[in-house]
């Protein structure tokens, strides 16, 4: 773990490894060493089935783990932001609902996540390949404050055959749903 320092001079943990631990479930602790712990980032691959990630944790940067079943968010949550590829070959991962406060999405954030059927996401843009090769994703939940679908977000998912895009959507990227065998595409007024 490393510690890091705010804009507002105030101390976090950021969790980087999981030292020896051989759990396969894992609990992610509110505070290290008397500091919240904020971040977590995982710099290598990982074998674990699930991970609980308590209310302090505002950003994840990594989780790289093919045997990833379940991400359990407190239900006070104030996770801001999942990062770059931070679930990226998340093969088994199955669904995931993200809570409102969590407004930025890195590009590529679910890229070839096989097992993500279902996902609820809130965040202003749907960044560029987001659930690029999600091949079982069947239901995605865009929350009324989407305002864009980035390029390729929704593409090559095999399994997604409908999808609701809210009014505040004002901009779809291109190709954003290519090679995915929509059925019916809904448009909210």
């Amino acid at each position: 773990y490393y510690i890091e320092i705010d804009e507002n001079d105030e101390a976090g943990i950021v969790i980087t490894s999981l030292g020896t631990s051989t759990d396969r479930d894992i609990i992610i602790p509110e505070k290290l060493k008397g500091l919240p712990v904020i971040a977590i980032y995982f710099y290598n691959s990982i074998d674990i089935d699930s991970i609980y990630i308590p209310k302090t944790v505002i950003r994840i940067d990594g989780i790289r783990s093919s045997s990833l079943k379940e991400v359990i968010l407190d239900e006070n949550c104030a996770l801001e932001e999942i990062g770059y590829e931070a679930f990226r070959g998340c093969t088994s991962l199955g669904s995931l609902s993200l809570p409102q406060s969590c407004q930025m999405i890195g590009e590529y954030a679910f890229y070839i996540c096989e097992s993500l059927m279902s996902i609820k996401i809130d965040a202003k843009v749907l960044p560029p390949y987001l659930f690029y090769k999600c091949s079982s994703l069947k239901n995605v939940s865009i929350g009324r404050g989407v305002e864009e679908l980035g390029l390729y977000s929704l593409s090559f998912c095999d399994s997604l055959k409908k999808v609701k895009i809210p009014a505040s959507v004002h901009k779809i990227g291109q190709v954003c749903f290519e090679y995915t065998p929509l059925i019916e595409l809904e448009f909210e007024k």
